[in-house]
């Protein structure tokens, strides 16, 4: 069997639209790693933004990804506990409550 994988590094939203092209319908395991919007600064970005603004770029980014996804993919974002609970509302809306079949939280 051929190699079929593919990492993506990039601005996600971006990445994201340009798969829709050629892999919609196609992924089988989304992971996206959106800023956790601690309302820190650090060297390489301010993580900060106003709720309503980082939900709305999370939401756009979640839309783009399920149109990627094949039936039985996995979508994982990681986040910390800050937007945690948004991210669940997010995804109840935009998966359809109550037909995920799992939601993992893990912690170190």
């Amino acid at each position: 069997m051929p190699d079929t994988s593919l990492l993506v590094h990039g601005e996600a939203h971006e990445a994201l639209r340009a798969l829709l092209v050629t892999h919609a319908g196609r992924i089988r395991l989304c992971y996206i790693d959106p800023p956790f919007n601690t309302g820190q600064d650090f060297d390489a970005y301010a993580d900060r933004a106003d709720h309503g603004v980082w939900l709305s770029c999370l939401e756009e980014r979640v839309r783009a990804a399920v149109q990627l996804l094949c039936p039985g993919a996995f979508f994982v974002a990681h986040l910390n506990v800050v937007e945690q609970s948004y991210l669940k509302v997010l995804l109840d809306e935009i998966f359809v409550r109550g037909k995920a079949r799992e939601r993992g939280i893990g912690r170190r």
